[in-house]
């Protein structure tokens, strides 16, 4: 059961970030360039700039992972346990066999034990960001700005605001 506290924290923190999508106004402004972002260019063709944006993702999920067996002296396998993600699925992911989903790179993420900005970054690089439009993504928020880090406690707090648990990925 979910403590008491955090329930009335995310009640707080989900009232004053949460925008529903049927009332947020739609502008078009600026996009900022992210530093794990590719810039287009007109020289390449799309699949090349595909392919490169995901080698770029590739490369910053490779290296965070590097940076974590070597810190913690652990193997790929205490991460992906550890994100409870499938050895296969996270094999794929980092083999560049499917096409990376937002989910599994957050539980990554957080089993990496990233910072908030770390996990954006990745984020990027993979075409994806937290948005407040996204009951999902405030909650994650709020659990790293909480520096809850437990998958199965994320879990037990999204799955009591009756959103998508991290894990069991095909």
């Amino acid at each position: 059961m979910i403590d008491i506290k955090i329930q009335e924290e995310l009640k707080i923190y989900l009232k004053k970030y949460y925008k529903k999508p049927d009332t947020v106004i739609d502008n078009i402004s600026e996009l900022n360039e992210q530093d794990s972002c590719l810039k287009y260019n007109e020289d390449l063709t799309i699949n090349e700039y595909v392919k490169k944006q995901l080698q770029n993702f590739n490369d910053i999920l490779r290296t965070y992972i590097r940076n974590y067996n070597k810190k913690n002296n652990t193997k790929d396998s205490d991460i992906y346990k550890k994100a409870n993600i499938p050895k296969e699925h996270f094999n794929k992911i980092i083999n560049q066999k499917i096409k990376p989903q937002k989910k599994p790179l957050i539980a990554l993420g957080i089993a990496l034990d990233l910072t908030k900005e770390e996990i954006e970054k990745l984020l990027n690089s993979a075409g994806f960001s937290f948005t407040n439009t996204s009951k999902f993504d405030i909650i994650i928020l709020f659990c790293l700005g909480k520096n809850i880090r437990d998958i199965m406690m994320i879990n037990e707090i999204l799955y009591e605001n009756d959103e998508d648990c991290l894990g069991s990925y095909k």
